[in-house]
């Protein structure tokens, strides 16, 4: 019986494949477990390295070749929904495990130490680990991704800490799968509605179990230029930002949550919203979001220097010293917005 599944969905992830592939076939386990490998018909060969992976390893691998017909766009944005719920659907195991395809593992010790926590802890719905972060453009590695960011990672009931900030990585996360499945039966949810798929899942099972964090790091969260969560279209991040903040939001009505968590959660996504609408020149837009974010503070004395000099950018005249003078200089330094 399979134990643990690993869902791996891909696309042109041929210079990336091999390496995500060779550390989920690599894993030491006394349980059998399976890889599932969505292949979104890439154009740059990564379809020919997953086959012959496939018929390597055909006790491990499981192989789904997909379609660009069947691709689904959410917010006018080709995104890889169709294949990673149809991967969660065909899933056997007990308990579920992530990494795209251009992402790895760094243990190979990583499944069975985290089916052996889950299995010994019944209350636990979700066990993760620390990470490395790797920026593949300049190959810059961040050794610890949580204190690059500067977060304490929180354990046992996480739910409304994680509606302030998703801090779980998903390539070293592993949930039960009864929570996936309840997820996508909930009839009030709609799987194909927002931008990401695996921060809901985050959301509830944290809601119905407690969370683990193991601060070894276990596995390796490639950055590249362009992906669902990391672009230089601005309009493509304010989307997704937007979309990540209906989401919040949802899970907020749905479930509930403190007025200091509501307030938080506005605070953060209001911030985002200013900066990328700043960007894009739509000011009108921006200072509507800047009187919010000046009224949840309680004034603009007690906004921070960062919200003032956003606030300076918003007005017409300096917004196009910002976008004609500033913002060249941050894109020639590769600042992702």
């Amino acid at each position: 019986m399979i134990k643990a599944s690993i869902i791996v969905p891909t696309y042109n992830h041929a210079p990336f494949i091999r390496q995500c592939l060779d550390s989920l076939v690599m894993q030491e386990t006394n349980f059998p477990y399976e890889i599932l490998v969505g292949e979104d018909e890439s154009s740059d060969g990564t379809r020919e390295i997953c086959i012959e992976y496939a018929q390597k390893y055909p006790e491990k691998i499981r192989l789904f070749l997909n379609k660009r017909a069947d691709v689904v766009y959410i917010h006018g944005y080709p995104t890889g929904r169709h294949n990673f719920l149809h991967l969660l659907k065909q899933a056997r195991g007990e308990y579920l495990a992530f990494c795209d395809g251009d992402d790895y593992w760094n243990s190979t010790q990583k499944l069975q130490k985290q089916v052996e926590f889950l299995e010994n802890n019944p209350d636990y719905g979700i066990v993760h680990t620390g990470a490395v972060l790797l920026y593949e453009k300049t190959k810059k590695s961040i050794a610890n991704l949580h204190a690059h960011l500067g977060l304490t990672i929180p354990e046992g009931k996480v739910y409304e800490k994680l509606l302030q900030r998703s801090f779980i990585v998903t390539a070293t996360m592993m949930v039960r799968k009864k929570f996936v499945d309840q997820l996508l039966e909930w009839e009030i949810f709609d799987p194909y509605k927002y931008m990401m798929l695996d921060y809901p899942i985050k959301l509830y099972a944290a809601y119905y179990s407690k969370v683990k964090f193991f601060p070894e790091k276990m596995a390796t969260h490639r950055i590249l230029s362009e992906s669902a969560s990391n672009s230089k279209n601005v309009l493509k991040m304010l989307h997704f930002y937007q979309s990540q903040y209906e989401l919040v939001n949802f899970f907020c009505g749905a479930f509930g949550c403190s007025h200091q968590t509501r307030q938080n959660v506005n605070r953060r996504y209001y911030r985002m919203f200013i900066k990328r609408l700043a960007v894009l020149g739509k000011t009108r837009e921006a200072r509507e979001y800047f009187s919010k974010l000046k009224e949840l503070e309680g004034g603009f004395f007690r906004l921070n220097w960062n919200d003032i000099a956003y606030f300076l950018f918003i007005m017409p005249i300096f917004n196009t010293i910002f976008r004609n003078v500033y913002l060249p200089i941050l894109k020639s330094r590769s600042k992702t917005f």
